[in-house]
């Protein structure tokens, strides 16, 4: 647990203890909300499990080695801090973790304006990657891009959960795209193995009801479909339900498993 009396100088030792022991399997860091600007530099190549949850805005984390061993990371970073100057931070941080077996990725961000994130390629490609879980606004433009932009990277994924991110409830920032968007993003052989499928937490405005029937048209083997809505009233309830059955679905075993939850 790092306290915000910490220093720069702290974290430098903490990073050279971290150094110091070759052998890590096992690094979980949480962070106190109210720790400033610094940067905790971490090399640990043999880690197997990774935690790093902050509750501050300001904390950078950076890997000075790649994780070739890494089995399970979860990470709640600010990722808005890692989207500046093009994106070269995060990309950093994706090639670092990119043979993880199983991964949590949460946005530790306040903001609800995202226009200023630019959208950038993803080279790094997650060939090990089984089970995703992370959370994202579908409704916001730039999240979406980068959520298919990250789906393409990983062909072998099994499990997907996607969370409406708790720091935007109440807040309603929806687009409505073409269906060139939908050719230009959801081309190709998207969650050819996907067998589970969370969408937790949603509004199910056009968008999300767009990539629901993307899923069920992309995943030949998919298997169970959990979708819990917050829907503003039974009204709206209904006819997301409805609209969602009329979507085809290319697996024949394809369970949907439909609840509700009070938008309030």
């Amino acid at each position: 647990m790092l306290k915000p009396h910490l220093n720069s100088a702290q974290f430098d030792a903490l990073a050279a203890l971290i150094t110091g022991c070759p052998r890590l399997r096992r690094l979980g860091i949480t962070v106190d909300p109210n720790v400033l600007g610094v940067t905790l530099k971490i090399a640990a190549p043999h880690l197997r499990h990774l935690f790093i949850k902050t509750r501050s805005i300001h904390l950078m984390v950076e890997f000075q080695s790649l994780l070739p061993d890494l089995a399970r990371a979860q990470l709640r970073l600010p990722f808005f801090l890692y989207v500046q100057e093009g994106g070269s931070k995060l990309l950093h941080i994706l090639q670092s973790i990119s043979q993880v077996e199983k991964l949590e990725f949460f946005d530790r961000n306040p903001l609800v304006d995202f226009q200023a994130m630019v959208p950038f390629k993803i080279q790094t490609k997650f060939e090990n990657l089984q089970y995703l879980t992370t959370d994202a606004d579908l409704g916001d433009a730039a999240h979406f891009v980068f959520i298919f932009e990250f789906l393409r990277c990983c062909p072998n994924l099994r499990g997907l959960k996607i969370k409406f991110p708790v720091s935007r409830h109440g807040f309603h920032h929806h687009f409505e795209e073409t269906q060139e968007f939908w050719n230009a993003h959801g081309y190709g052989d998207l969650f050819r193995c996907l067998r589970i499928m969370e969408l937790i937490d949603v509004y199910l405005p056009y968008n999300e009801l767009q990539f629901i029937k993307l899923v069920l048209s992309k995943a030949q083997v998919l298997e169970n479909f959990t979708i819990v809505h917050r829907a503003e009233n039974e009204s709206s309830s209904l006819e997301a339900c409805i609209e969602i059955l009329k979507f085809k679905r290319v697996s024949q075993g394809a369970q949907i498993k439909y609840n509700v939850a009070s938008a309030h």
